[in-house]
């Protein structure tokens, strides 16, 4: 008798191809156990803005799309589904935070204050560690989906951040997106006044420098 449990995510899809309901199971059942560990994968300071039940069913049409849409031998199934995961959680928050924008301009127009910019803490887990630098990038590529990013900072300078944090020098990382030198500088040091705009505006305490920002 095959233990199932034991099988990997592609011997598993493989039986699934071949009507294997038992397998279809094992498999959901051990995505489903593991929903919370792959939003925290790929959209970690952003998929706990999405309603839990709301997360759950998003999660699941996700798997469900993957399970019947996956090539074997381009990807690993995992990756193939955290890359689909990551796109429709960035997409869930995007229309959350279009909401929230219209909801917090309604508010701005009958109170006759300007609270229209989302705060950190607006997009912010509460419990992220404030030394985190992909909490500012998070939240910088969350007010680019709005529209609302300040001009001092570049879309082109995330991207550059976003390399960074993925293991890149910054000169790698200009490198690759066929910056110079000198005007990722410029930008970079833009960001990070931003950045620390952000951090006294929302006093957050950090006694450590922003060299990875």
């Amino acid at each position: 008798m095959t233990d199932y449990s034991s099988l990997s995510d592609e011997a598993l899809l493989l039986a699934i191809r071949e009507g294997n309901e038992e397998a279809r199971s094992v498999l959901a059942i051990r995505y489903y156990q593991r929903r919370f560990v792959h939003g925290n994968a790929v959209a970690p300071t952003t998929y706990r803005m999405i309603d839990p039940c709301d997360y759950g069913s998003l999660y699941f049409r996700v798997y469900l799309a993957c399970e019947n849409h996956y090539t074997f031998g381009e990807h690993r199934f995992v990756s193939y589904f955290q890359m689909a995961l990551k796109h429709q959680i960035q997409k869930e928050v995007g229309a959350i935070m279009a909401n929230q924008q219209k909801v917090l301009s309604l508010d701005a127009k009958i109170s006759g204050h300007d609270d229209s910019i989302l705060s950190l803490h607006d997009v912010v887990a509460p419990d992220q560690d404030p030394h985190d630098p992909r909490i500012y990038l998070n939240y910088c590529e969350t007010l680019e989906k709005i529209s609302k990013l300040p001009k001092q900072v570049s879309p082109k300078v995330l991207r550059l951040v976003e390399l960074h944090l993925s293991g890149l020098s910054y000169d790698e990382a200009a490198r690759q997106l066929k910056m110079p030198r000198r005007t990722a500088k410029t930008m970079l040091e833009r960001y990070r006044k931003f950045v620390r705009g952000l951090i006294k505006h929302d006093n957050r305490v950090t006694a450590k420098p922003l060299k990875n920002v």
